[in-house]
């Protein structure tokens, strides 16, 4: 691709390759990793800036380090509030007790004081809190806007006493659009992956067997639509009610679950579970049983063996 650049080097605007590079430094002990483009000068070979945006990307990772450092919430943490709770910047600094412009300021540079750092850090990590202020501002927010964060707010609610809730809400975060049956099937698999990694169970609810693979009537019932129809991304948070009920460890199993049989066309994913409950449902055990059985003999515990597994299926079934 040809663009235009100033070259210091022949001292005008010249015509340039454009090529990406990464710039890699540290700063107060973190690493910081920018992405950037920049142009080669077709008379001189010299390097010719083209991205503008390039030294206030820097200075902006900077300041969230800063921010970090000095245990202020940060604008990715600020991020996460409003994707939580479908608010707006101005609806936020209406419900915190701000200022109308107050949240939009901190995302042109102004640093967040203390007081009001933790009063957006318990929105993160305090639903509760949130609804409370949320009712006691209400009078100052828009219809519109007061219905949508009430919306979001009885999403969230369904979600915190359930833990199947959380996972296939975790999935949908991480896979992006997935049809119905794609879910299932990912949350079948990470039942078995947790099973060959921590030696526990990881969904208490029932799991039934059908022509398409695996069914969890309560998953099946909530996103009740044909396979054509792609479910939404979910709710993005690792904070508060939303990821209450996983551990560590079982996270650790979901991503790894994510990683190798989240890659695979819906498709081959309904074709390897079929696989698995095939034998699964032959074995003289309860079903729970069998899955950790089956899974511990294969060795489903690694990116490798996981993916060597999924070949050797797909193969031995074209």
């Amino acid at each position: 691709m040809e663009e235009f650049g100033y070259c210091k080097n022949c001292n005008e605007y010249v015509p340039c390759t454009i090529r990406n590079k990464v710039h890699i430094e540290w700063y107060k002990g973190e690493k910081i990793c920018l992405r950037y483009r920049t142009g080669i000068c077709k008379h001189c070979d010299s390097e010719v800036a083209t991205d503008s945006e390039y030294y206030i990307k820097k200075e902006q990772y900077k300041s969230e380090i800063d921010k970090r450092l000095k245990g202020i919430i940060t604008l990715s943490q600020t991020n996460e509030i409003l994707r939580k709770y479908n608010i707006g910047k101005e609806a936020l600094s209406i419900v915190a007790g701000f200022g109308k412009v107050t949240v939009k300021r901190y995302y042109e540079g102004v640093m967040p004081c203390s007081a009001n750092s933790e009063i957006l850090m318990s929105f993160l990590n305090d639903e509760s809190f949130f609804l409370d202020c949320v009712e006691k501002h209400k009078s100052k927010l828009t219809n519109l806007a007061y219905r949508k964060i009430c919306k979001r707010y009885h999403e969230l609610s369904s979600i915190r006493d359930s833990k199947i809730y959380q996972i296939a809400n975790y999935i949908l975060t991480h896979v992006g659009k997935i049809t119905p049956t794609t879910l299932e099937c990912l949350l079948f698999f990470s039942s078995g992956v947790n099973y060959a990694l921590n030696r526990k169970q990881l969904i208490p609810d029932e799991c039934q067997v059908s022509l398409n693979g695996p069914i969890y009537p309560i998953i099946h019932n909530m996103y009740n639509k044909p396979d054509y129809i792609l479910l939404d991304n979910g709710i993005a948070s690792q904070s508060g009610w939303l990821m209450s009920k996983i551990s560590l460890d079982e996270r650790r199993a979901i991503d790894l679950t994510l990683r190798t049989f989240g890659i695979y066309s819906p498709k081959i994913l309904e074709m390897v579970s079929r696989n698995q409950l095939l034998y699964i449902t032959n074995l003289s055990i309860d079903q729970e049983a069998a899955v950790e059985a089956y899974y511990a003999s294969h060795n489903l515990n690694t990116e490798e063996n996981i993916t060597n597994y999924i070949f050797e299926v797909i193969k031995n079934n074209q």
